[in-house]
């Protein structure tokens, strides 16, 4: 059973590809960036065992949850909001148990696939918006720490990469990290 933590900015695709693509493979996921419907983790009813990583660095009551209620999938992945990013003492504190991976890609393209998101759902948050709860991120996946942790989800050309590539290197990231 392996259990992936999915982060990045908006627009970069974390819920979609999740729901879309990994579950059609067999995931079972759990959004954790649930917009205006509430804590994700509270919907979920993960906190006393998040809060245990989450401040005291202890990821084993969350592996031991997440493991229960995936008993019939080889997977599970928990996409989260663009504002989580992982501290080098919960990267340590995962090592072993739980994969973290950042899907991303270059600020513009992934203004431009929230902008496009937005529009279809009608919701049509602002630039600002995306400001607000990215910039912040940015700086902190180009830290050295989280370098290697970053899967691209776009080709040069701001067009999205194939699934499957980036499949591959979800499962290429889940090797490293067991």
């Amino acid at each position: 059973m392996r259990i992936l933590f999915l982060g990045g900015p908006s627009g970069s695709g974390k819920s979609y590809f999740a729901s879309r693509y990994l579950a059609g493979h067999g995931w079972l996921h759990l959004e954790i960036d649930l917009h205006n419907r509430g804590d994700g983790i509270e919907v979920e009813n993960l906190r006393s065992e998040w809060n245990d990583f989450w401040i005291s660095h202890d990821p084993s009551p969350l592996c031991e949850e997440l493991w229960r209620r995936a008993a019939t999938s080889r997977c599970i992945v928990l996409s989260f909001a663009s504002s989580v990013v992982f501290s080098e003492d919960h990267l340590r504190a995962a090592a072993g148990q739980i994969c973290v991976a950042y899907l991303y890609g270059h600020p513009q393209f992934c203004l431009n696939a929230f902008l496009n998101r937005e529009r279809s759902m009608r919701r049509d948050l602002a630039i600002s918006h995306w400001d607000k709860y990215n910039r912040q991120t940015f700086g902190e996946l180009s830290l050295s720490r989280n370098q290697p942790l970053l899967i691209e989800m776009f080709r040069e050309d701001g067009s999205r990469r194939d699934p499957k590539e980036i499949y591959a290197d979800i499962i290429n990231r889940l090797n490293e990290a067991s």
